[in-house]
């Protein structure tokens, strides 16, 4: 995927759909300058609830992770400012 941000804000919400297989995906979040504080978010319903990951927040470092359960589209958040990028890894 490859996506990263400065600022403290959340993204947009990343449509997966064709991108991703239906069930299931890993991704990573690699940190580059600054330092962050950020999470990664996932919605089942278009975007009018977002899950906070169980694993990956309120993180400060590269992280790993995975979501097994089908989901629409995912998205960083941050409270610190600082550079992540995430890459989805099928």
């Amino acid at each position: 995927i490859g996506w990263d941000a400065n600022s403290v804000t959340a993204w947009e919400y990343i449509d997966r759909l064709g991108q991703w297989p239906a069930a299931g995906m890993a991704f990573d979040c690699v940190k580059g300058t600054g330092s962050p504080n950020y999470s990664v978010q996932f919605t089942l319903d278009g975007g009018v609830t977002a899950f906070t990951h169980a694993d990956v927040t309120g993180e400060t470092t590269s992280q790993a992770g995975t979501i097994l359960t089908p989901v629409q589209a995912v998205r960083l958040i941050w409270t610190v400012a600082g550079q992540v990028t995430m890459h989805g890894l099928l």
